[in-house]
């Protein structure tokens, strides 16, 4: 199973859609993380990488959502570098998914890859 990332309060990170009105927020040491795994991905693999994914835990208020943590979703990646679910994979996520559903977080799939140029501000 893949691992859990915590978060320790402090700094606070925000994201806006462009085209939208709600944004996004989230640890300064949640960022960091998820960039650091994100990394790992990129130079695991010569020139591509590979991707990874996971799930967003956290509340929404309004227009602004508030996450909280995140939980790495395992993919065997047998379609190539980008995450892209095979069956095992989506058996291995809709099994997180149902051990987290009675927690009342929100959650989110997130698909993390270093081709992203939408940095967050911390």
């Amino acid at each position: 199973m893949g691992r859990s990332i915590e978060i320790v309060p402090g700094a606070l990170c925000h994201w806006a859609p462009p085209e939208g009105d709600r944004r996004v927020l989230l640890s300064a040491s949640l960022v960091r993380d998820l960039r650091v795994r994100a990394i790992e991905g990129f130079v695991s693999l010569p020139k591509r990488g590979v991707e990874i994914g996971g799930i967003l835990f956290g509340h929404a208020r309004g227009a602004t959502v508030q996450i909280e943590g995140f939980e790495e979703a395992p993919c065997e990646h047998r379609y190539g570098p980008s995450y892209a679910l095979s069956d095992t994979d989506r058996a291995q996520l809709s099994e997180i998914l149902r051990q987290r559903q009675g927690e009342g977080s929100l959650q989110a799939q997130l698909q993390e890859n270093l081709t992203n140029k939408r940095p967050f501000r911390c």
